[in-house]
């Protein structure tokens, strides 16, 4: 799992009160009965609210608020990354942490590049999982073993391409994935 750590001013006042508040949004009703119990466990202790499609994510926004969004990459009608700005753009912006197929890693890759705060693989182990939950809740960014190791053989490929020489314009490398993901969700 990699850590990218927030901005220090960005923490302060970022204390976390014992029990969080997340909500699951997905369609795999069992996957998310399994998160529930893992999250709600020590040592997160977390209030759970599970929703089954997106198309209700507007009357989570209100206050009391929600802490954390863990969102599945297929959930509907809303798409996870629309979910993710729309949390990114409230003024005490909610992070979300985007889960994926093991066979979806190609397809969460570009996620790093957004605005969600972790990203996983719904393969994770619950250790690494829970770490990575704590992590966002205290403000910083998370990619997953899996989603790094998808990430190495590209920016492997990436640097023996360039000593090729370019026949078209690269797709960014795996270093340069991680500079967007570190610089946060305002670099376009």
């Amino acid at each position: 799992m990699v850590v990218v750590p927030a901005e220090t001013e960005r923490l302060a006042g970022a204390a976390r009160p014992a029990g969080p508040r997340l909500l699951l949004i997905g369609p795999q009703t069992l996957l998310l009965a399994v998160l529930s119990g893992l999250l709600t466990a020590p040592p997160l202790a977390a209030e759970v609210h599970v929703s089954s499609g997106s198309d209700a994510i507007d009357d989570w926004l209100t206050p009391p608020s929600i802490d954390l969004v863990l969102c599945d990459r297929r959930a509907m009608p809303v798409s996870a990354l629309e979910i993710a700005r729309k949390l990114s753009e409230l003024p005490d912006a909610i992070p979300m942490i985007l889960l994926g197929d093991p066979e979806d890693e190609a397809l969460l890759l570009p996620a790093l590049a957004s605005t969600v705060a972790g990203v996983f693989t719904k393969d994770a182990s619950p250790d690494e999982f829970l770490a990575g939950v704590q992590t966002v809740l205290a403000g910083h960014r998370v990619v997953g073993n899996r989603i790094m190791a998808a990430l190495v053989p590209r920016a492997v490929d990436g640097q023996s391409a360039g000593a090729r020489g370019p026949s078209s314009k690269p797709e960014p490398t795996a270093v340069e994935n991680l500079d967007l993901l570190a610089a946060g969700p305002d670099v376009a």
